[in-house]
Formats: C-alpha cells, sequence, structure tokens
C-alpha cells in the first residue's frame, strides 16, 4: 500500500462527490451552517453568497487555494486541507461550549 493507493482512493472519493452534486434535487434549505471554500479562481464572492438562500442557518465563504480542478492538486491540498481543520475545529469548539454551559 502506498501513495499510488492513496491517489486512487481520493481520486474515487472526488469523482463520487461529483457524481453525487450532479444529481442533487433538493432545493429545500438545509437547518445547518453551510461553509463554502471557493477557488481562487472564483471573483465573484457576491454571486456565490446566494447560496446562502439554502439554509437556515450561516453561510460562512472561505478563500480557498487553486483553481476549481487544483484544490485537490499536491500544490494546494494541504493549504484547503487546513482550512476544512479549521471550520471543523470551530465546529467542535461551539458544540463543546454550548454543552459545557449545561
Amino acid at each position: 500500500m502506498g501513495i499510488h493507493f492513496l491517489k486512487e482512493k481520493v481520486e474515487r472519493k472526488i469523482r463520487a462527490y461529483y457524481q453525487f452534486n450532479c444529481h442533487l434535487r433538493s432545493l429545500e434549505p438545509v437547518d445547518a451552517n453551510v461553509h463554502f471554500i471557493a477557488s481562487a479562481e472564483r471573483k465573484n464572492i457576491k454571486k456565490t453568497a446566494a447560496w446562502h438562500q439554502f439554509t437556515h442557518k450561516s453561510f460562512i465563504t472561505y478563500k480557498g487555494l487553486g483553481s476549481q480542478n487544483e484544490m485537490f492538486n499536491h500544490k494546494f491540498v494541504e493549504k484547503n486541507a487546513d482550512i476544512v481543520k479549521t471550520i471543523l475545529d470551530n465546529i467542535y469548539m461551539r458544540e463543546y461550549k454550548e454543552c459545557s454551559n449545561y
């Protein structure tokens, strides 16, 4: 098991995500915060903000690295993964604080 195996696994996950995303039909707002990591090529963040209509809670946009096709590329994946880690850490800390108030 080497890096080749890991690369194939990541590529399968990316293809599965795109397949899933292409077939989404639900347009009902979700009751959850939505975190969106925009590619570096996205110039119009305001256009992205239109996604806020699909959540009853917060919509937060982050500036990712690389074009949309490059975000999982070896040059950018670590920095983009750091953004995801920061998002998850913040969610965990917020949930932890809410639980500790009881």
